[in-house]
């Protein structure tokens, strides 16, 4: 599909806020070689883990430090050169930039602290709903009892946004979730054209019964022009981030929508009846006032893809085709022995396999294997000989999986995200659908809160543990044995006051 904004070009340009020469002046070479310096010292000083050298597939689930603060956050890669974040926890794009990826913690091995934003942010929005409810931006969710002078935590309620899950399609990635009564498939994008480098965020909405509204950026400080399908905004001084820079987006293939500007500085796109509504992109550039009618062209001319559905059913595999290891059987000698069934440390992706979960398949010759890097392989050939094992990697990108099991052969893995259920669609041994089973725990960025275990019981309920935070409790779940029931509808405390609960077990 192609569209134009021709129409709007001529009216929108000359309305837009033009930086004048004093908003524009560079920084001094003073600055700028004092910022070298800094960032020189501060790479020098930083000393990597294997987690860096790891391809951590298309997408990486973590904390995100920084002014972008996200405590359940999936940084997604797009291309060589942009990311976007999108908060599970909030159901919004919490931040897209362009330059690199992430700048992982090194403490502990890469388990003490949070990843960072590694490059120039284009486009952001404060911590807050990604999708209005009833008109209101406002924050639902209470402090935790715990801590009552603390920031909400814990999901969305559901009649306001919900989050279902992750779809990966090949190197590509769709976020699956609900607004109110509405069925939501994005799919992030970044666009490189004529100079002009453009993230766009795809949508298809399946059903809805109210009026949908999405807040695309929240740009402080600012002025801001509306003209048909275009929003710009522009610093009047050029001193925060960004500079004399204009932020500018435009919506794509749907004309029931308008863009709005509230609070300071809130740029959001109202859509009216969402029955009607059932796809619409948009495009969001961040460059030099005097590109904006380069912008304009360009995404007038983008296109995107005729269905967002016909790429949730399974994608092409990524991680080609199983490596093999040979065991070592133990001495049958004694009342115990130990089988050793050897790992591909080597392996193309680098993939660090720091081993904390594992479960068989009901055949028994097959088992999955969680690492604490975001990993889940299978392995087969689990035999009286352990000379051909073959480990394939089925998934990526986990948040810190503490935890695996599996029931009637699926997998499901505990993180300090969720609990995720992971789908194989087309039968290529590779994840498709990284399922939401439940969000319901509440955490923070303190990095000694993991969550631990997976285990159930003779009525199929789950159970995890959840570590402290050092501290006085924050939620309701720090230092905690949590028990899910078998549909993952219900998260319950079982019992309190535990530090670091690595380890559980259920008897019969």
């Amino acid at each position: 599909m192609r569209l134009s904004l021709l129409p709007v070009l001529s009216i929108a340009i000359g309305a837009i806020w033009i930086p004048s020469p004093a908003h524009c002046q560079a920084p001094s070479a003073k600055t700028n070689a004092a910022a070298k310096a800094d960032a020189k010292s501060q790479k020098k000083e930083r000393k990597g883990t294997k987690w860096d050298l790891m391809d951590v597939g298309p997408f990486f689930s973590s904390g995100l430090a920084g002014r972008h603060q996200t405590l359940k956050a999936v940084t997604i890669k797009l291309g060589t050169n942009a990311t976007a974040c999108f908060d599970t926890e909030l159901v919004r794009m919490s931040a897209g930039w362009t330059g690199g990826f992430l700048t992982l913690p090194t403490g502990r091995d890469g388990l003490e602290g949070i990843p960072e934003p590694s490059g120039e942010t284009q486009f952001s929005t404060q911590r807050g709903p990604g999708w209005a409810h009833n008109g209101s931006f406002e924050d639902p969710r209470p402090p935790a009892p715990e801590d009552p002078k603390g920031k909400p935590c814990g999901p969305m309620p559901r009649d306001w946004a919900h989050w279902r899950g992750i779809h990966q399609y090949g190197h590509e990635i769709l976020l699956s979730y609900t607004v109110g009564k509405a069925g939501m498939l994005e799919k992030p994008g970044f666009i490189q054209r004529d100079g002009i480098s453009i993230f766009t965020r795809d949508f298809e909405v399946s059903k809805g019964a109210s009026e949908l509204d999405l807040l695309v950026q929240d740009e402080t400080d600012t002025t801001a022009n509306i003209r048909g399908n275009l929003v710009a905004m522009a610093r009047e001084n050029g001193d925060g981030p960004g500079g004399a820079k204009v932020w500018a987006a435009v919506f794509l293939g749907t004309s029931n929508a308008t863009w709005a500007v509230s609070g300071n500085g809130r740029a959001h796109l109202k859509l009216s009846d969402p029955a009607r509504t059932t796809r619409f992109q948009v495009a969001i550039w961040r460059g030099a006032a005097a590109d904006l009618r380069k912008f304009v062209n360009v995404a007038g001319a983008l296109s995107f893809p005729s269905s967002l559905a016909s790429q949730t059913h399974g994608g092409p595999p990524i991680w080609g085709a199983p490596l093999v290891t040979k065991g070592k059987r133990g001495a049958d000698d004694a009342a115990y022995t130990v089988d050793t069934l050897t790992l591909p440390e080597e392996n193309p992706w680098k993939s660090w396999l720091r081993l904390s979960g594992f479960d068989f398949f009901k055949n028994n010759t097959r088992a999955a294997v969680c690492s604490v890097s975001g990993d889940v392989w299978l392995v087969d050939g689990i035999d009286d000989k352990l000379e051909n094992l073959r480990w394939k990697r089925f998934a990526t990108g986990l948040f810190q999986p503490l935890g695996l099991k599996i029931v009637d052969d699926k997998i499901y893995v505990t993180g300090r995200d969720q609990i995720t259920r992971l789908h194989d669609l087309n039968g290529d041994d590779e994840a498709d659908f990284y399922e939401n089973f439940n969000n319901d725990i509440a955490i923070t960025s303190h990095y000694h809160e993991f969550a631990l275990n997976l285990e159930t019981d003779s009525k199929g309920n789950f159970y995890f543990t959840k570590g402290g935070n050092l501290g006085d409790a924050r939620t309701p779940h720090h230092g905690t044995l949590l028990r899910l029931s078998k549909d993952g509808s219900k998260l319950d405390v079982i019992a309190t006051g535990l530090r670091a609960p690595n380890g559980l077990g259920i008897g019969p």
